[in-house]
């Protein structure tokens, strides 16, 4: 069944982050470099109602529920398989969206209809979860503040101006690079794209429930006394006040109408400062109650961070019904995929060994930079590699800092220099995504939620661009070798 021309340009995650529309709307949503979420939400609600403008609001939430039942059930379904068949080191999350692409494709060529009537059927549930993208991806700034580095301030000076040429040498070379193998490749006409529709005002129902959560689920921690029979109930209350103040003040900028980069500030600065808070009124460490009550890994029971985290598995799921509008693009263009993602990763790992060094960044610190442009369940196993291969510490905290500042940068100013002379690849999605998802993974690609066919090769880019980084660490030894000299050329002999 083929998708109305007129359905097609909205099976994007229209998340909280469009500002204006892009005066070059002959194009494609990728001429858009600013998003106000406001404009963006109204969108999404269009999109929500499938192919009938008029359908009811309980019909639309009930597509909703349905399709995040399905993504749910889904991504548990590929962990389950993952799981029993020894594969359980692959990373799950982007195992999960691949599938749902490749089960969609599949049954397109079986019951062509059938497959279109499911993928026009789970439209809400994508933009849904395309609205709320950011807020799964807020943990990662908040466990920032937690990082120590060996060297002090001046490493760190050091090491966020490797983070940042890097990230900028990435994807202006990736823009560059793509847009050429793009222009050389068979051409297949990109989905048409229609203008967004004036913003509505917007109510702060949604937020002050959110922010009224937090207070309550705080307020009752702090005067509700040790409850014996259940001794984990404050540490719940706790993590779920940090969550609801990040979603709630997430909400709020989205409501005022704040660019998108800032909604996602909004959203960890507010956690931030609520565990600094509680931190303080406790007499603990801001580390102390982040490990504790919000991000506590597998030291514990899982607390609110670590669900947000493990919501990324269905929300990849979405992206996987996405992929499937442009998968004719994507059989066309894959050669350009792979190929930018293959020297770009390329780049990065030997470009960050080379400069390291020079900044005064140590030795472990420039091979925990190494991973900076790849998603952090692929980057922990690489970086392992390279522990192995080096005799340094394998301190995950760093890989997951690297990779969190460059998907910041990423996700903040991706498409305003995508947009400028120095990428010139304001017109065309395939550049556009694949250099944003090879530079900033998938915390940088979401900033493209608004922009569906750049979004979906960001996020093949992220995917591409962690395989090709493990292949170059495990499987090529001299690439491997000679990261590991550049990385220590300036250490003695008996620092190894």
């Amino acid at each position: 069944m083929m998708l109305s021309p007129r359905l097609l340009p909205h099976v994007a995650w229209h998340g909280a982050l469009r500002s204006r529309a892009c005066p070059h709307s002959s194009r494609s949503w990728s001429l858009c470099h600013i998003h106000r979420p406001s404009e963006t939400l109204a969108f999404s609600r269009r999109l929500s109602t499938g192919s009938s403008a008029s359908a009811a609001p309980s019909l639309v939430a009930f597509k909703t529920a349905a399709g995040l039942v399905g993504f749910l059930g889904f991504d548990a379904s590929v962990r389950w398989l993952l799981d029993a068949s020894g594969m359980h080191m692959l990373p799950q999350q982007i195992c999960s969206m691949l599938s749902a692409f490749g089960g969609l494709s599949l049954a397109q060529a079986v019951a062509p209809s059938a497959a279109g009537q499911l993928h026009q059927m789970l439209l809400p549930a994508v933009a849904w979860v395309g609205r709320w993208l950011p807020v799964f991806l807020v943990p990662v700034q908040v466990m920032l503040p937690t990082i120590s580095f060996p060297g002090g301030l001046v490493e760190a000076a050091g090491l966020g101006v490797l983070l940042g040429a890097g990230w900028l040498a990435a994807v202006a070379g990736g823009a560059r690079l793509a847009a050429r193998l793009a222009a050389s490749a068979a051409s297949t006409a990109a989905a048409p794209a229609a203008a967004a529709s004036a913003a509505k005002a917007q109510g702060l129902a949604l937020p002050a429930a959110w922010l009224t959560l937090a207070a309550a689920a705080i307020g009752v921690e702090v005067l509700l006394p040790p409850q014996p029979a259940v001794p984990d109930l404050d540490r719940q209350l706790r993590g779920l006040g940090l969550a609801a103040l990040g979603v709630g003040s997430f909400a709020l900028a989205v409501r005022r109408g704040l660019p998108g980069h800032l909604c996602f500030l909004a959203n960890g600065f507010a956690t931030i400062c609520g565990a600094f808070a509680m931190a303080s009124y406790r007499g603990e460490s801001y580390s102390q109650v982040v490990k504790r009550d919000y991000l506590v890994g597998s030291s514990g029971p899982p607390g609110s961070g670590d669900m947000l985290l493990w919501c990324l598995g269905p929300a990849l799921v979405a992206t996987g019904v996405q992929m499937f509008q442009y998968r004719a693009r994507i059989v066309a263009l894959s050669r350009v995929l792979f190929v930018t993602c293959a020297v770009v990763s390329l780049g990065n790992i030997l470009g960050t060994v080379a400069a390291g060094p020079a900044l005064g960044v140590s030795p472990e610190v420039t091979l925990a930079a190494t991973m900076r442009c790849v998603t952090i369940p692929m980057a922990l196993p690489t970086f392992s590699r390279l522990c192995e291969a080096s005799g340094a510490e394998n301190n995950v905290a760093l890989v997951a800092l690297c990779a969190g500042v460059s998907g910041f940068i990423g996700f903040g100013f991706s498409q305003r220099l995508l947009s400028s002379a120095v990428c010139q690849a304001h017109a065309n999605p395939v550049a556009r995504g694949i250099a944003t998802g090879a530079a900033a993974h998938a915390l940088g690609a979401a900033c493209l939620v608004t922009e569906p066919e750049a979004f979906v090769w960001g996020m093949l880019a992220m995917a591409v661009s962690g395989v090709a980084s493990s292949a170059w660490i495990c499987a090529c030894a001299p690439v491997r070798d000679l990261a590991v000299s550049l990385a220590y050329r300036n250490a003695s002999s008996g620092a190894r």
